[in-house]
């Protein structure tokens, strides 16, 4: 089960940081349409729904929501 774990983290990572790749932070906000979420609040919902997963027990919560916001360097 790990191993799955530690895959979706990475396969999340690479595509957050893909939808980020260039934008301001202003970008990052900017509301693109009606219906659609800003690319800061997919990658909030990616890390918030990244640490309730790891908080199933038998697996060690590492408080992803932080941790992502640190290496996508939004904090």
């Amino acid at each position: 089960m790990l191993e799955h774990l530690l895959f979706t983290y990475e396969f999340n990572l690479r595509n957050a940081r893909h939808v980020i790749d260039g934008l301001t932070p202003e970008q990052c906000v900017a509301q693109p349409g009606v219906l659609l979420n800003h690319p800061a609040w997919s990658i909030g919902h990616l890390a918030l729904t990244s640490d309730m997963t790891s908080s199933v027990p038998g697996v060690v919560s590492f408080r992803w929501c932080v941790r992502w916001c640190g290496l996508l360097a939004m904090v």
